[in-house]
């Protein structure tokens, strides 16, 4: 579940791995597009040319619950950044996202290794 008001997000997951199921992100000035949840081809979440944010809570649920998390703060990242605006992804772009990801507190480590950028973990 994603909760968002004007000061804090958090993200917690349903799951009982023994992991922290709950992650809240205490940052005043935190902005994000509309979020959806559904099904999505071929990826577990994506942020669209217009700033919307889309996930697949299906696709999820196949990882632990430090890299489904992982996932939902990297594509609120590229969204806050407004990375999606000029419609061109880069590395430079995604290391960006992962320092503020690891800034939240995310295992970005971990996720990576899921997602390696161009076949490397960073």
């Amino acid at each position: 579940m994603l909760c968002l008001n004007g000061q804090t997000f958090s993200i917690r997951t349903g799951k009982t791995s023994g992991l922290p199921k709950d992650r809240i992100i205490n940052k005043p000035n935190l902005h994000f597009g509309k979020i959806y949840e559904g099904r999505i081809f071929g990826s577990e979440g994506i942020v669209t040319w217009d700033g919307n944010i889309y996930l697949d809570s299906k696709r999820l649920q196949k990882y632990d619950d430090q890299i489904a998390m992982a996932i939902i703060a990297h594509e609120l990242a590229h969204n806050h950044m407004g990375h999606y605006k000029d419609r061109k992804g880069s590395q430079e772009k995604e290391f960006e996202d992962d320092q503020l990801v690891k800034s939240w507190g995310f295992d970005i480590e971990k996720f990576r290794k899921e997602f390696p950028i161009n076949g490397k973990e960073t």
